[in-house]
Order: C-alpha cells, then structure tokens, then sequence
C-alpha cells in the first residue's frame, strides 16, 4: 500500500466567511439581563447578609463595603457587556455542518460537520421560555457536555433544524 498525501492549495480552499451567519433572536438579549440580575441580586443579598450578621468590627463593616464597590463595579460592567455579547452571537446552516460565532473578546465559530453529531437536543430555561426561545445543543462522541450551544433561537426554528440535524445525520449513517 503506498501512502499518498499531496499539498493542498490554501487559496483553493472553501472560505466559511462567505457563510452568512443569522443572528439570534432579539428578546434573547432580555433574558440574558435577566440572568446577570438575579445572579447579582443573590450576591447583593448574600453581602448584606454578611453585613448584617458577620461583621461586628467597624474594620470588616469597612470589608462589606468594598465589597458593595466591587458588586457595583461588575454588574456595571456585566450589564454593558451583555449588548456586546449578543451583537457577536450568530449561528449558520450549510449543506454538510453548522456554526455557531459567540466571544465579545475572544471570537469563537465553531463548525460541526454532519457526519460527527452523535445527536441534539432542544432545552428551554424558564426565562427563555416565556419569550418563547430554546437553546439547540449538539454533541458529538466522546463527551458528555454538548459541543456547541445555539441559545436564543425561536422554539419552531430550533425544532426545524434539530430535525434537520437528525435527517442529516441519518442519512450520513446509512452511507456508512
């Protein structure tokens, strides 16, 4: 058996920048606020606990008020970077995978062929279902986590391409 592997020409190459990529619903940015609020709510309860039941000495009374800067400085910032967020997170259906962009900072697409999705799954948080969004989570093998999280598609469009996804991926086994 001879073993051949020949150069490819990079300019040859699919470009996946010419994918437009659909942005995510705009009532996703909703529940993304809603999500940094009550996280920083609980924390703001549990540093007025703290104040309240903790700190006796006027040195740690000081503490907890340090604290109430920092928790006012990061949900600031936490709330200013939810519309940065969004902005970036957008997702893309070819005939053979689908991607997936998110990173304010760090950009992220990830692409995931056909022929390696083991299976999907549609959730629904509370939050997101009264807007009537899902997140599609695709997994592929060996792991438990999904490999990619599509949040703040509308449920019937989540559904369609779970579906799609599955057709998809049926057809790729029964090539095999």
């Amino acid at each position: 058996m001879l073993f051949d592997n020949p150069q490819l020409d990079i300019d040859l190459l699919p470009n996946a920048n010419t994918v437009e990529l659909k942005p995510i619903m705009p009532d996703y940015k909703k529940v993304m606020y809603f999500g940094h609020i009550i996280f920083y709510v609980i924390t703001f309860i549990i540093i007025t606990c703290l104040l309240i039941f903790a700190f006796d000495e006027p040195n740690e009374k000081r503490i907890a008020y340090i604290m109430y800067g920092v928790w006012l400085v990061l949900f600031i910032i936490s709330i200013l970077l939810v519309n940065g967020q969004f902005k970036i997170k957008a997702f893309g259906l070819r005939e053979r995978d689908i991607m997936y962009r998110t990173g304010l900072i760090w950009r992220k697409t990830t692409t995931i062929p056909f022929n390696r999705i083991q299976h999907s799954e549609i959730k629904e948080g509370p939050i997101a279902k009264r807007f009537g969004l899902c997140t599609l989570n695709v997994y592929t093998a060996g792991g438990a986590q999904s490999d990619m999280k599509i949040p703040g598609l509308l449920k019937e469009v989540g559904v369609r391409i779970k579906d799609y996804i599955t057709g998809q991926t049926i057809a790729y086994d029964e090539e095999e």
